[in-house]
């Protein structure tokens, strides 16, 4: 009897230390175990990662400000169009020495900072908003008129072609070529010193011989447009001598570099067509 109380004192006694093992384990993990684990992986918290400004038409330079981010360590920000960038400029990374960032392209990007203490977390995110960047009109707001009394005919034209790459040289006029003139050759167009394009067609029931060139130089092209009909016995031509940069190469590495591309990209709707348009509005009096 004695030998069997003694062996159930035995068993509450290892049952005893079990539990109470068990709660001080417990206890010990989840005091110390959880402000570690968050100290390692913080929550991500836009409000201390912001973007300035936070939205705007392409191309969009950004500066991403950390604000309150504490980072022991060097920080990366995956601007979240593909590319990032690094403190440490390990390679093939872009240095963020300013935090600077240039969006070329439409859409909406999540930006977020990391810290490169072990491990490798997220500190922040924030979002950019980039919209397309609008193109000029095709109806221009202000139009002139050019009137010939002597030989009976106007015509309108834009005042300007709504685009800072884009220029008229001088204003539209009309060259008056006789019958026979050198200056018109034998399909009815206006005569070009160089090599150029030339079209027969119709624009408002009017036939217009159609026919244009460009004179480089100095990083600049100077494009001539004419639109040649016959009226009364002469050959009236419409000119247009329209400047426009010789490419983009000059605007490399700025912020005009994505506009400029866009010109050209879109040079028909922002040069020829207000200029087609503006032959049609041709009409005579006599």
């Amino acid at each position: 009897m004695e030998k069997q109380s003694l062996i159930l004192i035995g068993i509450i006694i290892i049952i005893a230390i079990a539990f109470g093992g068990y709660f001080v384990y417990k206890d010990f993990t989840t005091k110390t175990q959880s402000p570690i684990i968050n100290q390692i992986n913080p929550t991500p918290s836009s409000s201390g990662f912001s973007a300035s400004p936070p939205s705007g038409a392409a191309p969009l330079v950004v500066q991403f400000n950390r604000n309150s981010i504490a980072c022991a360590s060097d920080i990366n920000i995956d601007y979240g169009d593909g590319t990032s960038c690094t403190t440490a400029n390990p390679d093939n990374s872009e240095h963020c020495s300013v935090f600077t960032h240039t969006y070329k392209k439409p859409g909406t990007y999540t930006a977020k900072a990391y810290c490169y203490m072990s491990p490798y977390h997220e500190v922040g995110n924030t979002i950019v908003t980039v919209t397309a960047t609008p193109l000029p009109t095709n109806q221009p707001v202000n139009l002139k008129t050019y009137t010939n009394s002597q030989y009976g005919f106007s015509f309108q034209y834009p005042a300007s072609l709504n685009s800072s790459f884009a220029t008229f040289q001088q204003q539209p006029s009309a060259i008056i070529s006789a019958t026979g003139s050198l200056n018109i050759d034998d399909k009815g167009c206006y005569r070009l010193d160089i090599q150029g394009f030339e079209s027969n067609g119709t624009v408002n029931g009017i036939p217009f011989c159609e026919s244009s060139g460009g004179s480089p130089g100095a990083g600049q092209l100077y494009s001539s447009y004419y639109y040649t009909t016959k009226h009364g016995g002469n050959y009236i031509t419409l000119t247009y001598i329209v400047h426009t940069p010789n490419g983009c190469d000059a605007y490399k590495g700025s912020a005009n570099y994505q506009s400029c591309v866009d010109f050209f990209n879109n040079i028909n709707t922002i040069v020829l067509q207000p200029i087609r348009d503006s032959a049609a509005t041709l009409t005579f009096t006599k």
